[in-house]
């Protein structure tokens, strides 16, 4: 994966993230990437310009066929970035997002149980996502 990429990707988790601080919100382990991803999944758009969503998919566009592979094998989804780049960027995020969790010891340990985010789970699991190497689909 493209080391800009991922660290993008990584930021957007740890931004979301911080803005559960404080809420102490429960979530179970295996739905966070949903929540993180929440709000860009619900707008459809995750800067609300298709001019920089083009530009995104020019930019990633290796890492784009990944995501419309996946979207089609996992989803039975036909991705089209060229019609919807928006749509397409959201699902880029929704994918790596949901991969760079789901590699998260704590999410793993604790995937069929609820946890709170309380500021010290946040804090263990910013640091977990900044230990990422590395993002697969």
């Amino acid at each position: 994966m493209d080391r800009e990429l991922m660290e993008l990707m990584k930021g957007f988790a740890i931004e979301a993230l911080e803005n559960y601080r404080g809420m102490d919100e429960s979530v179970y382990s295996c739905d966070l990437s949903g929540e993180l991803t929440m709000e860009i999944n619900n707008n459809g758009s995750v800067s609300f310009s298709t001019f920089k969503a083009k530009e995104f998919i020019k930019k990633y566009y290796d890492e784009m066929g990944e995501v419309v592979e996946y979207c089609k094998d996992n989803f039975e989804m036909t991705l089209n970035p060229f019609s919807e780049p928006e749509t397409a960027e959201v699902m880029m995020y929704i994918t790596y997002v949901e991969s760079l969790v789901n590699r998260l010891p704590t999410i793993d340990a604790e995937w069929n149980e609820q946890i709170e985010l309380s500021d010290e789970m946040i804090d263990t699991l910013i640091s977990e996502i900044e230990s990422v190497s590395d993002i697969e689909l």
